[in-house]
């Protein structure tokens, strides 16, 4: 099990992000009603495991404004979590895959079309509003 939050499709979750934005689809209230609506749009997600961190039961937005800078602050456990796992000789920096349609090697690609550039903007919604960046 993870020590946060993990969907498997973070393209997918940047466009149910979209839909919330946009008034599609309402902002889910609870926890159970966030994963009925991950469920409901094929995106797999697995729950910390609680050794390490407290399990998940309710649901904070943070919604931005375009006239301030945001900053979200971790919590000293995810902290804490996030450098063991960075620092730990048999751990792996993890990235979502959807990443590496846009580098070959360490070279930036210059050639995605506006599909592939639609569907990197959809990932890194997704990758940003819930990858915690640890």
């Amino acid at each position: 099990m993870p020590d946060i939050f993990e969907i498997d499709n973070h393209a997918a979750f940047g466009k149910l992000i979209e839909k919330w934005v946009r008034g599609i689809l309402p902002r889910p209230l609870t926890f159970a009603e966030f994963t009925d609506q991950l469920e409901d749009h094929g995106i797999n997600y697995l729950l910390p495991d609680g050794e390490n961190m407290p399990e998940l039961t309710n649901i904070k937005y943070n919604d931005l404004d375009n006239t301030a800078l945001t900053i979200s602050i971790p919590t000293i456990e995810m902290l804490e979590v996030g450098l063991a796992n960075a620092t730990a000789s048999d751990s792996e920096y993890r990235l979502p895959t959807a990443y590496d349609k846009a580098y070959v090697n360490t070279e930036r690609r210059d050639d995605l079309t506006a599909d592939e550039r639609r569907e990197m903007l959809y990932a890194r919604i997704g990758d940003y509003s819930v990858g915690s960046c640890m």
